[in-house]
């Protein structure tokens, strides 16, 4: 069988609510260990207003257009004010056999 890992290692949220600008890197907590590279990440934390919601709400919408669920019929209002268009952007850490990308 052969082995593989795929992480999420950053979000980038531009014009996406509150958000007008927004990136978090996980990439830096990734550890090596038997299996491969894991994670350590337990929860968000943060200020009121600082965009923990928004981080949840993308990941959610990457992961039903990724399973080829429709999203949102309001996804318009996920759009920061003034604002015409939202961008979203995930990169992953990929691991197939002793091959990284």
């Amino acid at each position: 069988m052969h082995s593989s890992n795929l992480r999420l290692s950053s979000i980038t949220i531009k014009n996406m609510k509150n958000v007008f600008n927004g990136e978090i890197t996980i990439d830096k907590n990734l550890k090596e260990d038997s299996d491969g590279y894991s994670a350590d990440i337990v929860g968000i934390y943060g200020q009121n207003g600082s965009g923990k919601t928004t981080v949840i709400q993308s990941l959610d919408l990457f992961k039903k257009l990724a399973m080829g669920y429709p999203f949102w019929a309001d996804l318009s209002e996920c759009i920061s004010a003034n604002k015409q268009t939202c961008q979203l952007i995930f990169n992953f850490f990929l691991q197939l056999e002793d091959f990284k990308y």
